[in-house]
């Protein structure tokens, strides 16, 4: 199917506030914004970490409600959006999942949302989608981009390895997806926003450019979270997910199909980036391995059980994810390339088991 590019208008954040600290800022920045009172969304164990210190900070701002957010579901998402007071402004406090329950209870109420990151797992804390359960399925469904995103580098240094690798996974896999962009223009009517390829190059450039072994450096950090948030803004200029996401997300979403228990969605993604770009030959290809080699992401994940079966199955069952796309993966070749160097590859065969699942 032709898709044609019109004139849109588009949401950009209004708040970018990425700094060690800032959590001691978050009033007056409400405040300089009208923001007179809040309702706060709280990952699940986020409120006992960091609640006294956010809502200490909150002077001048008056809380009318706190939630935490437990289900993802479509379903119970609906129930609680209507039990949430009026307010100026929603703020989700925590990961992904709580991140995109309080985009979607905003997008449904019409309420502005801040999101405030406590670890740098993955680009939902700026991007116009959210990763809900629908029917028992995780499904990307539409909501509003973040009115603003705001993340203090020093409770971001303090999220589980596993978070920012996921982050990183997330990140890098643009060079996959970007690749996939042109692939797809080149092998269908299919054409994408010039623009939109442009900010989701740049986002991963300049996360590239940061060269640190130490992922709880906080200007790591920070770049991390600037390139995640470029990463969102990237889809909004899109109007859906392509420049964030080809043939390495279609890997990882078939994989949460599969196993009853997936990994981390950046986790899955990063690795999945690695196979894709070296069966793609890829010409940023090696930047993939020497980001993976710096950040200590390889031995990470070596840690981790990924059953080889799961995986295979995973990479035939991708193109079935999003059947009107032209990915890469969707061409059947390269799809026994992709197995065949997940067989072959010898770092790879550091990482996954064969294992019934």
């Amino acid at each position: 199917m032709k898709r044609i590019l019109v004139s849109r208008e588009i949401s950009v954040p209004s708040i970018l506030k990425v700094y060690k600290g800032v959590v001691k800022d978050l009033g007056k920045i409400l405040k300089e914004y009208g923001f007179d009172d809040i309702v706060i969304f709280y990952g699940e164990g986020i409120y006992e970490l960091f609640g006294g210190k956010i809502e200490d900070s909150l002077e001048g701002v008056k809380v009318l409600g706190k939630f935490e957010g437990r289900s993802n579901r479509l379903d119970d998402i609906y129930d609680i959006a209507f039990k949430v007071p009026q307010t100026s402004v929603i703020m989700g406090i925590g990961g992904g999942k709580v991140i995109d329950i309080a985009k979607y209870v905003g997008y449904i109420r019409k309420i502005p949302v801040i999101t405030f990151p406590t670890a740098p797992s993955n680009d939902s804390i700026c991007s116009p989608l959210c990763s809900l359960i629908v029917e028992g399925k995780r499904t990307t469904v539409p909501s509003r981009i973040p009115f603003g995103v705001i993340a203090d580098t020093e409770i971001l240094g303090s999220a589980p390895e596993s978070f920012v690798y996921s982050g990183i996974g997330d990140m890098v896999s643009k060079i996959s997806a970007i690749y996939d962009l042109d692939f797809e223009e080149s092998h269908s009517d299919i054409k994408h926003d010039d623009f939109a390829r442009m900010v989701s190059e740049k986002s991963i450039d300049s996360l590239l450019y940061f060269k640190t072994s130490n992922i709880r450096d906080e200007e790591f950090l920070g770049k991390l979270v600037d390139s995640l948030i470029m990463s969102g803004i990237a889809m909004e200029l899109e109007g859906d997910s392509a420049p964030a996401s080809g043939s390495e997300h279609l890997i990882s979403h078939a994989l949460d199909k599969i196993l009853p228990s997936p990994h981390l969605h950046g986790i899955q993604v990063g690795l999945a980036t690695y196979i894709t770009v070296n069966v793609q030959d890829n010409p940023r290809k090696n930047e993939v391995k020497e980001l993976f080699d710096e950040t200590g992401f390889w031995d990470f994940v070596k840690k981790g059980k990924f059953n080889i079966n799961a995986w295979l199955l995973a990479i035939d069952n991708a193109p079935s994810i999003k059947p009107n796309r032209y990915t890469t993966i969707h061409v059947e070749e390269i799809r026994k390339e992709m197995k065949s160097f997940v067989k072959s590859d010898e770092i790879l065969k550091s990482v996954f088991v064969d294992e019934v699942f």
